[in-house]
């Protein structure tokens, strides 16, 4: 009978680990979604009226997840289960790029690809990302080609643009690192509207 007794309690002892042990490996940090915001520039009156789709853009398939992604060393890139995008990065880096131009054109008549206009669009603006990572607490680097077209027509301005963002005071966390995204983008907002100013119909000066 003691023996008996003596297999039960220890039976239960087992269960009573290994039932903490699954509640402990159960419990995971919570999961944070991070969104990237657009930064205003100056509008630029003379080209209050045109109309422009930004997009497509192409980014390299490391970057095509929700999850935050982050470089440790020049090889090896670390993809974070727990700090992730509140939607896919290629359509939020277009939706800030979007969001930036317009302030600095003066224009409402910007269309986010794969939007389509209601309007016949002057121009459109395609990118091809090669880089949009960083190094917590370092920098981030932003790394584009990009080229404005009319529709159905020639090229008319092309561009390499690379920017790396310092991290302040080399703040670890990703807040920090989505603000250098933020500003890197703001960056390439002003490039693309200097070009889409100077290409302004003569009409709209």
């Amino acid at each position: 009978m003691n023996i008996e007794r003596f297999a039960v309690l220890r039976s239960l002892l087992i269960i009573s680990i290994l039932s903490v042990f699954v509640s402990a490996c159960g419990r995971s940090p919570a999961v944070k979604y991070y969104a990237l915001s657009g930064t205003p520039i100056a509008a630029m009156d003379s080209a209050k009226d045109m109309a422009v789709t930004i997009g497509p853009a192409s980014f390299p398939r490391s970057l095509l997840r929700n999850q935050i992604v982050t470089r440790q060393g020049d090889e090896q890139l670390k993809v974070d289960e727990f700090n992730v995008w509140s939607a896919p990065l290629q359509f939020e880096f277009l939706r800030v790029l979007g969001d930036n131009i317009s302030t600095g054109l003066g224009s409402d008549r910007i269309v986010i690809y794969p939007t389509s206009a209601s309007f016949d669009v002057d121009y459109r603006v395609v990118l091809d990302v090669i880089q949009f990572d960083g190094v917590l607490g370092e920098s981030l680097t932003l790394r584009v080609r990009w080229a404005i077209k009319p529709p159905g027509a020639e090229v008319v301005a092309v561009g390499t643009f690379n920017n790396t963002q310092a991290i302040t005071d080399g703040d670890t966390s990703y807040d920090a690192l989505v603000a250098a995204h933020s500003a890197a983008i703001a960056e390439l907002s002003q490039v693309i509207t200097v070009e889409l100013k100077a290409l302004a119909k003569p009409a709209d000066n």
